[in-house]
């Protein structure tokens, strides 16, 4: 995909629940991941690298593996378990494309993402994560009726972008979204929102939602263990929170504007030499003892 071509994409500003992920991704348009990507940590804030952005939209920054499969086979399963066999299957033995045996389920499963049977994300955790979280009262609320990977579609700063929506609550009315992680805890969570980029991703589906419906609707992230016992908590995310990170995302459909209009995309430090980001705790007398 040539990031170029969102100057002539269309922009659309809708909502679809009929969109296959393949469908999703083909779509000419920005996504929560590249605006991620584009954001890197400065002493006041952030950067913005217009070269991420245009790396990640065209697939070069690679993201997967095991845990990624292992999660998107939790999300199939937790809101749209009836496709859960239709898309995921297990191989009990070595998944060895050398082996005929493997090379034999291949062809009788080829359009199915292949999980381990047993051990840590496994087609087996799946299961056990899944009853954990159906046994989950605060959850169930939430989940009782709703939409399940709904496609959003709309344009900021004349830039087309879109979203993917785990769940959209129906019946209260809400955006939820699911994520695991090694440990939930409130403190632990709180860095995985930090190390993800997780509120930028909130806050650009939040707003894709209010551009194509005018509602801002509240957001809450199911957060499960990726590992036994898989607890589950409920988090709902501070609306103060999503709008300081809404700005990030405008400035980052800005900031590729600018790039489309011109055709460059430099990183966020060409030609200049960059001071180092030293905290001032580091600088502090007291830190060294130069007399021990």
């Amino acid at each position: 995909m040539d990031i170029q071509d969102l100057l002539s994409a269309p922009r659309p500003c809708t909502l679809s629940t009929d969109n296959s992920y393949e469908e999703y991704a083909a779509i000419p348009a920005l996504r929560s991941g590249a605006v991620k990507d584009g954001l890197l940590q400065d002493a006041d804030g952030y950067v913005i690298s217009p070269r991420h952005i245009q790396a990640a939209y065209c697939g070069v920054i690679e993201k997967e593996g095991e845990s990624l499969l292992f999660g998107k086979a939790l999300h199939c399963l937790m809101f749209e378990p009836q496709e859960f066999e239709r898309g995921f299957c297990y191989f009990e033995g070595r998944r060895d494309a050398r082996t005929k045996a493997y090379q034999d389920f291949l062809l009788e499963n080829g359009d199915k993402a292949i999980l381990k049977k047993s051990g840590a994300q496994s087609y087996d955790w799946c299961l056990k994560a899944a009853e954990s979280f159906c046994d989950n009262p605060t959850i169930k609320p939430f989940t009782e009726a709703g939409a399940a990977e709904v496609t959003g579609q709309a344009v900021i700063e004349d830039v087309p972008v879109k979203a993917r929506f785990d769940w959209i609550s129906a019946s209260r009315e809400a955006i939820v979204d699911l994520k695991t992680s090694q440990s939930i805890g409130p403190r632990d969570f709180w860095g995985s929102w930090k190390r993800y980029g997780y509120g930028i991703q909130m806050a650009l589906y939040r707003e894709v939602y209010k551009l194509i419906t005018g509602n801002t609707l509240p957001v809450y992230i199911i957060a499960l263990e990726n590992h036994p016992p898989f607890v589950s908590v409920v988090y709902e995310v501070p609306s103060e929170l999503l709008d300081r990170d809404v700005m990030l995302v405008y400035r980052v459909c800005e900031a590729v504007r600018g790039c489309l209009e011109r055709r460059e995309w430099p990183s966020f430090a060409d030609n200049d030499v960059v001071p180092l980001c030293v905290p001032d705790w580091e600088m502090e007398a007291s830190v060294i003892d130069w007399d021990s």
